[in-house]
């Protein structure tokens, strides 16, 4: 039973990353929702679970979970 419910929740965690994946794009400036409060950073490359974002001259791997588009 629990291995059926770590395969469906896998499953839904590809789902929502490969939404997001095809929502963003390189050069998108984004909302990262940090510790710190809101910071925004613009998409330098992207993975299949996170983005390599520019925040304030600085590069940062950041998740799909934590971005939103401006």
């Amino acid at each position: 039973v629990i291995f059926l419910i770590k395969i469906k929740h896998n499953a839904l965690k590809e789902t929502r990353t490969a939404v997001k994946n095809a929502f963003f794009n390189v050069g998108d400036i984004v909302n990262i929702d940090s510790k710190n409060g809101l910071l925004v950073g613009t998409i330098t490359k992207m993975n299949r679970t996170r983005a390599i974002c520019d925040i304030k001259g600085k590069a940062y791997n950041v998740p799909f979970g934590m971005m939103e588009a401006v």
